[in-house]
């Protein structure tokens, strides 16, 4: 895709919430190519798994907080 169309939204955070739905048991690893980025996109899935994780049926694990 070109630049400014979503790579970043729809790759490494919609994606891994979709297939976290599909697989719970499994882990998710997103490797953007700098750390900030990396915190971003990580934060950002937390706090989704926080809001829709009840209604999609994920929840992070007890005590869970790190961005990265």
């Amino acid at each position: 895709m070109p630049p400014r169309h979503g790579k970043s939204r729809r790759a490494a955070r919609w994606a891994p919430l979709w297939y976290l739905r599909r697989r719970p048991e499994h882990r998710v690893m997103i490797t953007p190519y700098s750390t900030g980025l990396a915190d971003d996109h990580g934060r950002w899935i937390g706090d989704a798994i926080v809001s829709y994780g009840p209604q999609i049926g994920i929840a992070l694990r007890p005590g869970s907080s790190a961005a990265n």
